[in-house]
């Protein structure tokens, strides 16, 4: 190497070069003064890069080390010229020709090459860019320190690495579902090869699908033309243009720690590789094989070309953490790599001399995907009703976490000024929102067929349907029929009889609302408790008491009271008009971002967040962001009368407040206004706040005359500040005896309440409570019944 190459002096360093090498000598384990920059000739072979700085890292001090090291070991940094020098991570090289070629994260270069230290599957700029040279020498210290204590792959099998090829070869790019090939491998038949058509476009190179694949061993070759054909007339209906050639996937089931893997040029030097682990005769026999169903065929600038996908069973599973790769861990212990040969058109495809390109896989689009590259656990079945603007968002947001089972309700139909904030396109216009959803999936990935079962259980599809139905006079039935796998509802509607029936719908699925009040200045989300109690029903009216605790809350409020908020109508045709709020999407985005994690935590398949509550996203008039508040909200007390089939739910806080006004005022009676709100659907009486008893109440140890509640400045501050949402609900008193049953005197009070109660259609309550710690509670529905 020394003799087609210049040591430069000092003095005619280059100055990017005298910064990295300051940044290298402060790494522990660099040897002072040992840095030295070097320049290949002009007519030197310099694959492996032109401009080197070279030094000695000390060898790990370890007491016993599994494998040893020189002491210094002599390391090259490589770039392609001088001036990659400071732009570009470099190639890190092993500077004496014996190092140890044994060790297994080294990477594929060719035979002669000096030895490539594998520091990061991903490759190095990342860590370059973030982090320097420093980095990347500390990266290569702690390689030294594992490989010595024989720790390299202590976390699992490590693969041969494609991001670090010889400088100036290329990979071919591939889109692959890893865990299918490697199920394929674990399940398929010893002496069997598997093989299908691939295709590619323009925009995406080569896919695999998984569809087409046949399994067949000699004579018993798969109809791959007939997969083609079937391609061919799919794409053409699409109005697609695609290329497309044959692959093979070939295994073996024997594990075996042969490296086998490596960098390639030939299809020879390639079945070379593969004649240890007893691949070479099938690799040989799937790619005659595959060529006799006349299918090859030219691709871009090749004459012809086919796909061979190689899969090496290793002692253990796959190091964690690889993207899309199966869960099996039979299967995840299958190693993989993919070669495109290409060949002229006298020769056949199994022929030694033709050409091999190793390609890069690409993962394939899917939920798992797109989970693993957001970090969102698996996700449970979800139904979204509403989708609208922010609907629309939170299902773009949930797809692309990877939430694979997703059904959308929707009556209405997009509209072109729909296009200024719904995730929705041009060519969407006329067509069901909630249709709108099963394309925007089917332009994320794979969409399985409706009915199609997930036989492997690894969600790699997505499964989502659009149901165009009015959910308030659908029946039970017809809505329960198409939730078979959701667990979540989110209600995104903005429509309080939507809510009501999603939360009368059944007991078994958690239910939450999302919704955007005060001009799009505040984002509420109603995270109802997997008992369904609280629920958005219960939570909203825990929201209209935060008006003394959040500023947001009290702004809208303050506003709806003042008559500030509200709805304009909006011009959008020939004498149409459409009652909406004027807002940006950037606004609506802003708040189904600040949703997103607490409903993945409500949402999750395994392990969901139990707790309900309230949060609330605020932004200023300039729609900008003000911040995230959470609000836990405990269970309400219930109390159920079966008999006519309505409930009473109190918060403990407003029970709370009952025994504490009670207490101060014994051993009179005492007493006051129940404030919440009711339901008929939902055949409930909510309970969030209480009044002390008015002025002119009067009370004795036996009998109580309470004021008017015109009387009483607690409820008229609770209207007021509530702007109206908080409604009176019934009434309490206080029995200081002890006993809580009924008076006479309170049926004869509660039975002139229901009289007058039943001309305006609402129910009545009274709370009664005495020494114990739960209430009694007189309850009518709107009859005699109490």
């Amino acid at each position: 190497m020394a003799d087609a190459w210049l040591k430069l002096a000092p003095e005619a360093w280059p100055a990017a070069a005298r910064y990295e090498i300051a940044g290298i000598e402060r790494v522990d384990g660099v040897v002072s003064g040992t840095a030295e920059v070097w320049r290949a000739e002009a007519d030197a072979e310099a694959p492996w890069g032109r401009f080197h700085i070279r030094f000695g890292m000390a060898a790990p001090g370890l007491p016993e080390p599994v494998v040893s090291f020189q002491n210094p070991e002599p390391i090259i940094l490589a770039w392609s010229d001088a001036g990659q020098v400071g732009r570009m991570a470099p190639v890190v090289l092993s500077g004496r020709d014996d190092f140890p070629r044994d060790l297994k994260h080294l990477n594929p270069f060719p035979e002669g090459w000096p030895a490539s230290f594998c520091l990061s599957l991903a490759g190095l700029n990342d860590i370059y860019q973030r982090f320097g040279i420093v980095g990347v020498v500390q990266r290569l210290r702690q390689w030294l320190v594992d490989a010595a204590a024989g720790s390299l792959d202590a976390d699992g099998w490590h693969p041969v690495p494609l991001a670090s090829l010889p400088q100036g070869r290329r990979a071919v790019a591939l889109l692959v579902d890893p865990a299918f090939v490697q199920e394929l491998a674990a399940g398929g038949a010893a002496d069997g090869f598997v093989a299908g058509v691939a295709r590619g476009t323009e925009h995406w190179t080569y896919a695999i699908p998984a569809v087409h694949a046949v399994e067949g061993g000699r004579g018993c070759p798969s109809p791959l033309a007939e997969a083609r054909s079937r391609y061919i007339e799919d794409e053409r209906q699409a109005g697609l243009r695609c290329e497309h050639f044959p692959w093979a996937l070939v295994w073996n089931h024997e594990a075996t720690e042969a490296p086998t893997f490596g960098y390639v040029e030939k299809l020879g030097d390639l079945l070379e590789r593969l004649a240890p682990v007893g691949l070479r005769e099938r690799a040989t026999a799937a790619i005659v094989s595959v060529e006799a169903q006349n299918v090859v065929r030219r691709i871009k600038n090749h004459d012809k070309a086919m796909l061979l996908l190689v899969a090496i069973r290793r002692p253990r599973p796959l190091m964690p953490g690889m993207q899309g790769l199966s869960s099996d861990p039979l299967a995840r212990s299958y190693e993989l790599a993919a070669y495109l040969i290409t060949g002229p058109t006298e020769r056949g495809m199994a022929d030694e001399a033709n050409a091999v390109i190793q390609c890069a896989p690409r993962s394939w689009a899917s939920p798992a995907v797109f989970r693993h590259t957001s970090g969102v656990p698996p996700l449970a079945g979800v139904a979204v009703f509403g989708a609208g603007a922010l609907g629309s968002a939170l299902v773009d947001l949930g797809l692309r976490a990877g939430l694979d089972d997703l059904s959308v309700f929707d009556k209405d139909f997009i509209e072109p000024h729909n296009l200024a904030r719904h995730g929705a396109l041009f060519a969407d216009i006329g067509s069901p929102k909630a249709k709108w959803a099963e394309g925007f999936a089917k332009a994320l990935g794979p969409v399985a067929a409706e009915g199609a079962p997930d036989l492997l259980g690894r969600k790699a599809e997505f499964w989502v349907r659009g149901h165009t139905l009015d959910v308030i006079s659908a029946t039970d039935e017809e809505l329960k029929s198409k939730l078979t796998s959701a667990r979540v509802l989110v209600d995104a509607t903005a429509n309080a009889l939507v809510r009501s029936r999603l939360c009368a719908l059944t007991p078994a699925r958690r239910v939450i609302r999302a919704e955007i009040f005060d001009q799009g200045r505040l984002g509420v989300l109603c995270v109802g408790a997997a008992t369904h109690n609280p629920d958005p029903f219960d939570l909203y009216h825990v929201l209209c008491t935060l008006y003394g605790r959040d500023d947001a809350v009290k702004e809208w409020l303050r506003n709806e009271h003042a008559g500030q908020v509200g709805l304009e109508e909006m011009i959008v045709g020939f004498g149409c008009a459409s009652t909406t709020v004027r807002l940006p999407k950037w606004a609506v985005d802003l708040h189904a971002t600040a949703f997103m994690p607490s409903l993945v935590d409500a949402m999750r398949a395994e392990g969901a967040v139990p707790g309900a509550g309230v949060g609330i996203n605020a932004l200023n008039d300039r729609l900008q962001p003000r911040g995230w508040r959470w609000y836990d909200v405990p269970a309400f007390h219930e109390f159920v009368r079966p008999d006519i089939g309505w409930s009473v739910r109190v918060h403990p806080e407003a029970l709370e407040r009952i025994r504490t006004l009670r207490g101060a005022a014994l051993p009179a009676e005492t007493g006051g206004y129940l404030f919440g709100g009711w339901d008929r659907d939902l055949k409930r009486v909510t309970v969030v706040a209480v009044t002390p008893a008015p002025p002119g109440t009067s009370g004795t140890a036996s009998d109580l005359a309470l004021a008017s509640v015109d009387q009483c400045p607690t409820a008229a501050a609770l209207l007021r500040r509530s702007a109206g949402r908080l409604h009176l609900v019934g009434t309490w008193h206080s029995h200081p005896d002890g006993c809580p049953r009924p008076s006479g005197k309170d049926v004869v009070t509660m039975s002139a309440m229901a009289a007058d109660n039943r001309i305006i259609g609402m129910p009545t309550l009274m709370l009664i409570q005495a020494d114990g710690p739960w209430p009694a509670i007189a309850l009518s529905c709107g009859g005699d019944d109490q």
